[in-house]
């Protein structure tokens, strides 16, 4: 453990803070997150009828068998498990590189938007991207679309977890601001289209406006519909209730 710290490192920081410190450390964590995939999981034969804790039991003692050869870089006979999670990861430090990026150090939040113009195709950098390009807590990431404004605001881990390296920043009313933001839109949570927020208490959760599927943890938000609200209104409504919270 100690010849491989470095990458063991790089590895959980990956998984536990949705960075990219490194290509090695993060193919490591695609390839453990990916093999309970029912399609692509070498193991899926093996876990096909599992329960779930005798199927993460299983993962966990085949993924520990092959962590010293995955920390000596022998990845290539998995590849089909991190190879498109690193290519979209790559597209998507791209996109951040060309969007317009605004910082809120007393908020700890980083405003990212899209800086092509409306109909181009939705702006969605993952997880991985965001966190990797900024180091604030929050990110609010905002796209023009022909019908509307694509929006998702993410909370990191990095106020979850007890850290040593920083004191965490206290978390919004994250229902509070989605019943705000569906008051300015017109809309309420049974719409079919509506402002969505996961629980507060999740390890990183987020808002958006969409449809109401989405899973914790999602690389990228495929529910997103496009709201009415421009992206100045919804950059406003968010750094109101991130103010509130910090003068409380």
């Amino acid at each position: 453990a100690l010849e491989h710290a470095p990458v063991l490192l790089e590895a959980a920081r990956a998984g536990d803070f949705f960075e990219m410190p490194s290509t090695r450390g993060f193919v490591i964590d695609a390839i453990v997150s990916a093999a309970g995939d029912a399609a692509r999981s070498p193991w899926r034969t093996e876990i096909a009828g599992l329960g779930s804790l005798e199927r993460w039991n299983l993962l966990q003692e085949r993924l520990l068998e092959r962590l010293p050869a995955l920390l000596r870089g022998e990845t290539q006979d998995l590849r089909e498990l991190w190879e498109p999670e690193l290519e979209r990861a790559t597209g998507d430090l791209a996109s951040l590189k060309a969007a317009e990026r605004t910082e809120r150090d007393e908020l700890d939040l980083t405003v990212w938007q899209a800086a092509r113009p409306p109909g181009d195709g939705l702006f969605d950098p993952g997880r991985h991207a965001l966190f990797q390009e900024s180091p604030r807590d929050r990110a609010l990431v905002l796209g023009r679309q022909r019908d509307g404004t694509s929006a998702r605001f993410v909370i990191s881990t990095r106020s979850w977890f007890d850290l040593v390296s920083r004191s965490p920043s206290r978390r919004p009313d994250l229902d509070g601001l989605a019943a705000r933001l569906n008051e300015l839109e017109g809309c309420t949570a049974e719409d079919e289209l509506a402002w969505r927020n996961q629980a507060i208490d999740n390890a990183s959760p987020e808002l958006w406006f969409g449809r109401a599927e989405l899973e914790s943890f999602s690389e990228h938000n495929v529910a997103r519909g496009p709201s009415r609200l421009s992206p100045r209104v919804i950059e406003t409504e968010v750094e109101r209730a991130l103010g509130q919270v910090s003068r409380d």
